[in-house]
């Protein structure tokens, strides 16, 4: 029985989402991604970022994530968690990290959940699907902390 969790890391439009969809495509077992970006979606479903909702939504997806951890440790199958946020710096995914070794070190008929950690680069010329002002993008860039060099 695999149980992973995939932490992924990038800049807006690095292609963050559609490895988070790759790797749930056709897992044996339940497969989940969390992402902030869920909870920002209007009425008619259409995405639409609001910087004012940021800490909302992502408190949302630690409780998203937490449930689907505790939920699911012991199921046969499998379970594979990808986390699809920015998590610039360590200090935006440790709490992921720490929920994972929570739930690792509670007593459980099956092994504990692996995590990865996964940084995603851009590779189609720094061009982002989410309008991202080139100026964010630069802030953002400056302050995403490489985990080896931190």
């Amino acid at each position: 029985m695999n149980k992973d969790i995939f932490i992924l890391r990038g800049l807006p439009g690095s292609g963050k989402s559609t490895l988070a969809r790759a790797l749930t495509y056709n897992f044996l077992g339940e497969a989940y991604i969390c992402s902030a970006d869920n909870y920002m979606v209007d009425a008619d479903g259409k995405y639409v970022f609001d910087p004012s909702r940021l800490k909302e939504c992502h408190s949302k997806c630690h409780e998203e994530f937490e449930f689907i951890l505790y939920s699911s440790r012991d199921d046969p199958m499998g379970i594979r968690v990808v986390v699809d946020n920015t998590n610039m710096s360590e200090s935006e995914y440790q709490w992921y990290l720490d929920a994972a070794q929570a739930v690792n070190e509670e007593p459980s008929h099956s092994p504990g959940f692996k995590v990865h950690l996964l940084t995603v680069g851009n590779h189609h010329g720094g061009v982002s699907i989410h309008d991202v002002p080139p100026a964010s993008m630069a802030r953002m860039e400056a302050r995403f902390e490489n985990p080896l060099n931190a």
